[in-house]
């Protein structure tokens, strides 16, 4: 059986940096699916019915418009996504920490 090849040790510089970032993109989004069904506990119904009760709720209505904002084209940009993955990360911290308050 042939040997994988690394195609990784084959690119130039400007490719494997390219390559990492979109592995690093690839990872922040599976970390933000993470956060999203930790804090969208929240049915997206009571998202656009009413005012937020509570921090958690709040925290969801956000995230919701985040991931909206994220697969615009404009969001596509490394700024922004990584931005975007901040943003996420705070609000993720700002519900957990409600949480552990209630």
């Amino acid at each position: 059986m042939d040997k994988p090849i690394n195609l990784d040790e084959r690119r130039g510089v400007t490719a494997r940096l390219a390559s990492q970032a979109r592995r690093e993109l690839l990872s922040e989004f599976q970390a933000d699916q993470s956060v999203r069904q930790r804090c969208l506990n929240v049915p997206e119904k009571l998202l656009v019915t009413g005012a937020a009760k509570s921090l958690p709720e709040a925290a969801a209505t956000a995230l919701h418009l985040l991931d909206l904002f994220a697969a615009t084209p404009e969001a596509q940009e490394t700024h922004l996504r990584i931005f975007i993955g901040q943003a996420r990360d705070d609000l993720a911290r700002l519900c957990d920490n409600a949480k552990e308050q209630e």
